[in-house]
């Protein structure tokens, strides 16, 4: 019998690898009534181990956390029984999978750190891999970033000295997700590609979906909305021919979301439609929640064409029922407050005054659980302290010698890191330094030939002649002083040394001034401005002559990007915590590789000025810097090449 039971248990496992849990689970139950049958003793604490883990495991990740827990419980302690450790690590790590589901995280890191142990002690370098990287999960989870990049990292460097491709995906993907929340989209975007090009190498269709998406994700998080959308169809192509729902339902989200954005409101409808649809079909509760209030946006759009209140409101009440259910209060609040919104829009007094009280309740419970995942986090710390204390000494040696090790090859990548940052430096400064004086000599040139010209000619040459000549000088001082300034402006944001003096300011007026003192220009190249009623107060929370300098240089670059006969758009919309300024012109327009270096230091784009003006290629570099320092956002948006442009600049709302 006992063969037969190790046969039974045999195939349990590999149909658990090749996730077909239910069978797995079904063999495994088998096997332990044959035991329970048998009178046999021998291999009979391993092979109850070796059942109760497999049916831990088809729980687990069945999603069925609490019932897996007693069957891990038992493998591990027949594991023990046995004295079979490479048992106990396995039915240690399912426990730390179990613990993690329930949201137990310091029980989590208890059982991993101990099944990481007996990995180390068996050196088993796969089991050591995994493990970490579930280390990292847990970090994650708690938002303690830092850590979850270290031990994200450290899976990463012994599954590449595993070779172990598939492992490497997951750990490239994972440290992609943190910097994604981190707001660092270029390391985000770096990573991301990474494990796009290895799942390509070994042709895994499910991880090419995954980081296709992922890239497209993060193209929306900058705001460059024709490169999100290239990679987001892409994804769903791909979720396509791999059939799989899931994936097919979060790409059309995407989508939709991203022509909402773009404020094409019918297209997005058509996606998020689509995606409420398979969410509905697969059960997805949290996914028909999402789209919910995604759909309602739409319909509580002002200038969406077809406006329903009614329609909103049915489904935002629906997206805050499912979130009540399940818990997630952080989304239930944000929902609420786009239904305040739509009643204050309708004039629904008494509804958003209702709707007020539940969300700032909402609000002080999202506090409180920030407040207890805090204290969590400290208690995880207490008994790590305590597992720390109750090794034995050789052990605690060990790892005492680890940590140094650790230690000095941190040392070693933080002055790696740091010489890499000032060899930057050094080529930007010498890059700097020849853009600069290439720029200045073309002037400084100018200057010294119509110099010499009229002091060797001045005998031949009419007063208009000198006055003309003496004209082309002051246009190539004139630029020289703008090089100059631009400089001295980028040195002086750069040491620090700009004083901020953030109050409000009507936004209406002072575009409305800034516009006016370009009336000769615009009538040079007979362009049409269309702007705001600057009879209404629209105030932000700005330093009066920065924002001053950010508007200056951005309608400046409008008109001088733009052909004759063209018009100009500047608007401001205003929304209870923001105030957004756009400026649109029908000029040349941004290609995709222009979107990638537009706020860089001397960045040369593709679009060239219109009237033979100069350009230094350092304004929209400054306006970054700017608007950054005033708290807020500066980005720009184009359809591609003689499709025009606009730049959006969001600050805080003054009340």
């Amino acid at each position: 019998m006992t063969e037969q039971i190790l046969q039974l248990l045999d195939q349990a496992e590999a149909l658990n690898k090749s996730a077909n849990r239910l069978e797995a689970e079904s063999l495994a139950r088998q096997s332990l009534l044959l035991i329970s049958e048998s009178h046999e003793t021998i291999l009979k604490e391993k092979c109850l181990a070796r059942a109760n883990h497999i049916i831990a495991t088809s729980l687990e990740r069945r999603g069925l956390a609490e019932q897996a827990l007693p069957y891990a419980e038992y493998s591990l302690q027949f594991a023990r029984d046995a004295g079979d450790k490479t048992l106990q690590n396995n039915s240690l790590k399912v426990l730390g999978n179990i613990f993690w589901h329930l949201a137990n995280y310091p029980s989590a890191l208890e059982n991993y750190h101990k099944s990481l142990q007996l990995a180390e002690e068996l050196d088993n370098r796969l089991s050591i891999a995994d493990v970490t990287g579930n280390i990292g999960n847990i970090y994650w989870t708690l938002a303690d970033y830092p850590r979850a990049l270290e031990y994200y990292h450290k899976a990463l460097e012994l599954n590449e000295q595993l070779d172990s491709k598939h492992n490497i995906i997951i750990n490239l993907g994972n440290i992609g997700n943190v910097y994604g929340e981190l707001n660092d989209s270029e390391r985000a975007m770096e990573y991301y590609h990474s494990a796009l090009k290895l799942s390509q190498e070994v042709d895994n269709k499910r991880s090419i979906t995954i980081n296709t998406g992922n890239i497209g994700t993060t193209y929306a998080d900058m705001h460059l909305y024709p490169q999100a959308l290239e990679y987001m169809y892409k994804a769903l192509d791909l979720a396509e021919e791999i059939d799989n729902k899931q994936f097919i339902a979060n790409n059309t989200n995407s989508i939709g979301l991203v022509h909402f954005y773009l404020k094409d409101y019918g297209t997005a409808l058509e996606y998020l439609q689509k995606s409420l649809n398979l969410s509905e079909q697969l059960g997805d509760t949290l996914g028909i929640a999402i789209n919910d209030a995604n759909i309602a946006s739409i319909y509580s759009a002002p200038d969406f064409s077809e406006f329903d209140s009614e329609k909103a409101e049915e489904l935002l009440l629906r997206a805050i029922s499912i979130q009540k259910e399940l818990g997630t209060k952080k989304e239930e609040y944000e929902t609420r407050k786009t239904l305040i919104d739509l009643y204050k829009h309708t004039e629904n007094i008494a509804g958003a005054f209702e709707q007020l009280e539940q969300y700032h309740a909402l609000f002080l419970e999202v506090q409180s659980e920030e407040a207890k995942l805090a204290a969590l986090r400290e208690s995880m710390n207490r008994r790590l302290v305590d597992l720390e204390r109750d090794k034995a000494a050789a052990e605690l040696e060990r790892e005492i010698q680890h940590l140094r090790n650790v230690e000095l090859v941190t040392m070693n990548e933080q002055i790696t890191e740091q010489n890499i940052k000032l060899e930057w430096l050094n080529q930007e400064k010498n890059e700097f330094l020849g853009i600069a004086a290439h720029d200045l000599k073309n002037p400084l040139v100018g200057i010294v030939m119509t110099s010499d010209l009229i002091m060797q000619y001045h005998d031949n040459l009419t007063m208009d002649m000198v006055v003309e000549r003496i004209g082309s000088i002051k246009n190539a001082a004139l630029r020289m002083k703008e090089i100059v300034s631009n400089i001295l402006d980028i040195n002086s944001i750069e040491s620090g040394e700009v004083r901020l003096t953030l109050e409000s300011i009507d936004a209406a007026v002072l575009i409305s001034q800034i516009i006016e003192n370009y009336s000769e220009r615009l009538s040079a190249k007979s362009l049409e401005v269309h702007t705001i009623d600057t009879s209404a107060r629209i105030l932000c929370v700005a330093d009066r002559a920065l924002l001053h300098s950010v508007i200056d240089n951005l309608f400046s670059n409008a008109i001088k990007y733009s052909p004759t006969n063209k018009r100009i758009w500047v608007n401001i919309i205003k929304t209870d915590t923001s105030v957004q300024i756009s400026i649109r012109d029908e000029g040349q327009g941004l290609t995709a590789n222009d979107m990638t270096k537009l706020f860089g230091k001397f960045s040369k784009l593709s679009a060239r000025p219109t009237a033979g003006e100069h350009s230094t290629g350092l304004g929209l570099s400054i306006v970054k810097k700017l608007v950054e320092l005033m708290n807020g956002r500066v980005w720009a948006e184009s359809d591609g090449k003689g499709c025009g442009a606009v730049f959006f600049v969001e600050l805080e709302a003054s009340r």
